[in-house]
């Protein structure tokens, strides 16, 4: 039996896997008792008592010896634990089981962060979207791109989907230049982010800056100064920002407020520069979309490739090995300041 897929919005209700007891000769039966455990991924018990009613957080009976819970109000994502338990009446049994919540918000899992989608999937793999079988694998091919999502964003030392946030950085490096992480360069999204500055080390912003008066936002990073400026050269796919550089406010001024970043010394906060905006990029790159499909449809196969070896008896076993072709996918999209030896 295939897994379902459920997500972690309170609005909607998870079905626990039914139980069907068994008395001591084999036969459907039901138990003086039933209770059912269940346990969140942060360790939360809830107990569930079967009272003889029905609905919503109430244990039901289907039939002699089948027994189903649904509850709702799940809001933490991650691997749910539960135990159903019936005794009495010839009934001695524990039945434990699982089931995960999808994270629908959380940086990383969440769906809008995906780097495809599952119907992109199952029609690479070719599926017939009206067979409902195929539905039953929803839960292996939603994990496989979920896995697939953060090891992209792991090997390229980045991340492609959007997230609006305040993000802060220590000026270590210099005093008119800042690399950043990427920021989308959407000029209607660029205009609303903020920049505020801590010049005394205490932890408070108390310094706004303004785009292209105190400072000027480019592409490449520190000490790069080829290429700054023009976001859609880079071969078709807009490009963010990875660089804060200084201006001076006024012609010669050189004052708190403008003309340098904040200096550092020991014993101070040293992220000095605090940064509001849009991180990540204006769009995903097509290279990062196929190179997420090829791997999330060998992902998902793999799961009929134990030991990393598939085939049968006339075409002989064959081990599944690396697809070179995502390298060169995502070889140009890796963020050479965060990774090491590629």
């Amino acid at each position: 039996m295939a897994s379902q897929v459920f997500y972690n919005s309170p609005s909607s209700a998870t079905s626990v896997t039914p139980a069907s007891f068994l008395n001591f000769n084999g036969d459907a039966a039901d138990p003086a008792s039933i209770t059912a455990v269940l346990i969140d991924p942060t360790g939360v018990i809830t107990n569930y008592t079967w009272t003889g009613g029905s609905g919503v957080g109430a244990i039901t009976k289907v039939s002699t010896g089948n027994y189903t819970l649904t509850v709702d109000g799940l809001n933490t994502a991650g691997l749910y634990t539960y135990t159903w338990v019936g005794t009495g009446n010839n009934v001695q049994q524990v039945t434990p089981g699982t089931f995960r919540l999808v994270s629908l918000s959380d940086v990383g899992t969440g769906l809008q962060y995906w780097y495809c989608g599952l119907e992109e999937l199952k029609s690479r793999m070719g599926w017939n979207l009206s067979d409902k079988t195929y539905h039953s694998y929803d839960y292996e091919a939603q994990a496989a791109i979920q896995a697939v999502t953060n090891w992209i964003d792991d090997y390229c030392g980045r991340h492609f989907w959007q997230i609006h946030e305040t993000r802060t950085y220590a000026p270590l490096e210099g005093v008119w230049e800042l690399g950043i992480d990427d920021l989308v360069s959407t000029p209607s999204v660029v205009s609303a982010t903020q920049v505020n500055l801590d010049y005394d080390g205490d932890g408070v912003y108390e310094v706004p800056w303004t785009l292209n008066s105190n400072y000027q936002l480019k592409l490449g990073s520190p000490g790069n100064w080829n290429d700054n400026y023009n976001i859609n050269s880079g071969g078709g796919v807009p490009r963010p920002y990875r660089q804060l550089q200084v201006l001076t406010s006024q012609p010669g001024a050189i004052a708190t407020g403008g003309g340098y970043l904040p200096f550092v010394w020991p014993y101070t906060n040293m992220n000095r520069v605090e940064i509001t905006g849009t991180w990540g990029w204006n769009t995903i790159p097509p290279n990062v979309s196929q190179a997420a499909l090829i791997l999330a449809t060998d992902l998902f196969k793999m799961k009929d490739a134990p030991w990393g070896i598939t085939g049968g008896a006339e075409g002989g076993a064959m081990k599944v090995s690396a697809n070179p072709i995502v390298v060169e996918l995502l070889r140009k999209y890796i963020n050479v300041k965060r990774k090491v030896g590629i």
